[in-house]
């Protein structure tokens, strides 16, 4: 059985998770994603979140993984053409979901730079499909309630104007 660390094939569908509140996706834009969709939270040393279709029922239980009291959008590519943009896709199963996988090349220090904007920008303007909104179901507390993964933190004053992607 599967179990998460398999390598991640090409013909894969990988799920981005992103809020409703916020910029990443509008559908009524063109182009309706942003490329803030790719975007990490502070915290993400080690690459931008995504989900593994083939470990979820379908994008609402992607979307499921998400901080409750938040709606977000899921977005679904083929990993094929994340991968031909230049994101690497890696598993990285862990306790809330064995499909959790990262795209390792995109972090916290490194997102502003001007290859890895390139590289989100050529991901948002690819083929992707959008579900949702859906509901956010995990019940969050992070230590010190981080107002980067906490939804009730997210506009205190002093926090960003907008949610980061999850």
């Amino acid at each position: 059985m599967a179990d998460g660390t398999e390598p991640i094939d090409p013909s894969e569908t990988i799920y981005r998770r992103v809020p409703k509140r916020g910029t990443a996706y509008k559908p009524n834009r063109n182009p309706a994603l942003g490329a803030n969709a790719f975007n990490p939270r502070p915290t993400d040393a080690d690459g931008v979140s995504v989900t593994r279709a083939s470990y979820v029922s379908g994008p609402d239980e992607a979307a499921a993984l998400g901080a409750e009291g938040m709606e977000f959008y899921v977005i679904a590519f083929l990993a094929r053409d994340l991968q031909a943009v230049g994101m690497e896709i890696v598993p990285d199963p862990n306790n809330e979901c064995l499909g959790h996988a990262l795209i390792r090349n995109i972090h916290a220090a490194n997102s502003e730079l001007p290859q890895i904007q390139a590289i989100k920008n050529q991901a948002r303007m690819g083929k992707y499909h959008a579900f949702g909104p859906f509901p956010g179901k995990m019940k969050i507390t992070p230590p010190g309630g981080d107002p980067q993964t906490s939804p009730a933190a997210i506009r205190e004053p002093g926090a960003a104007a907008e949610p980061p992607a999850e």
